[in-house]
């Protein structure tokens, strides 16, 4: 099978650096890029190396438009056309609107939202170069459920949603498929930063499964989502719940 090129969004950390592993272990030509954190980029191209994989690391925020034009065209220029796109970088907060000025809201919705939407944007040509191009955008069952504390993400995440659903239409006509996995609370990332131990436990006993959402969980929505028995999946909204609906 000809290899395919695989470029993910916030591959350092958490669900983005866990599908970074498994693209790499599947032989897919794997791009990643990261904002800042060059601990975790070092971390990741130690792994690579551990485990004779090959992941291209690439210092680039995605709320930097020009970051984004640029990284396209490197991928272009190195590997031709790209195949999926797969946008897991977040950023996750809880506070009151009280305690979230403007500018807090506008960040969050910058990262969430907006960057996805440059990622597509600027990768659409190299998309439409494969002949079996998707794209998929990690959301979260915030974007269909308000939560106190949580008005900025859920507003993005609600967003992420709507772009998927428009993306799907838009594209549709040059045999690209836009899908969004949503999960629920996952033992990491923003889980891990805003929520205790015993209140992520008390999430994890009332889920009808008994526990959160795990990586694995994702990555194989993914994998179906990416492949030809999902051939007809476009625009859909994909909620890993556990059964809490």
């Amino acid at each position: 099978m000809e290899k395919k090129t695989v470029w993910i969004t916030g591959g350092t950390k958490g669900l983005g650096r866990d599908l970074v592993m498994d693209f790499s272990r599947r032989n897919y030509s794997v791009v990643t890029n990261y904002a800042a954190d060059d601990a975790a980029a070092e971390g990741l191209a130690a792994w690579a190396q551990e485990h004779q994989v090959s992941v291209d690391i690439r210092k680039a925020d995605v709320r930097d438009d020009d970051a984004m034009a640029a990284l396209t065209q490197y991928i272009g220029q190195k590997y031709g056309a790209l195949d999926l796109l797969v946008c897991a970088a977040g950023q996750g907060a809880v506070a009151l609107t009280e305690n979230t000025p403007p500018q807090a809201f506008r960040d969050l919705v910058d990262v969430n939202l907006c960057g996805k939407y440059s990622c597509v944007y600027h990768a659409l040509g190299l998309l439409k170069a494969s002949s079996c191009a998707a794209v998929i955008l990690i959301g979260s069952t915030a974007g269909q459920k308000a939560s106190v504390g949580m008005g900025a993400y859920c507003c993005s995440q609600a967003g992420v949603v709507m772009l998927t659903k428009t993306l799907a239409k838009e594209l549709a006509q040059y045999g690209l498929r836009v899908n969004c996995v949503c999960p629920s609370m996952m033992e990491q990332g923003m889980a891990l930063r805003c929520f205790s131990d015993e209140d992520r436990k008390a999430v994890a006993r009332q889920n009808p499964s008994g526990r959160l959402c795990r990586p694995e969980d994702v990555i194989s929505c993914i994998h179906w989502l990416c492949s030809e028995e999902a051939a007809y999946i476009n625009g859909e909204i994909l909620h890993l719940t556990g059964g809490n609906l």
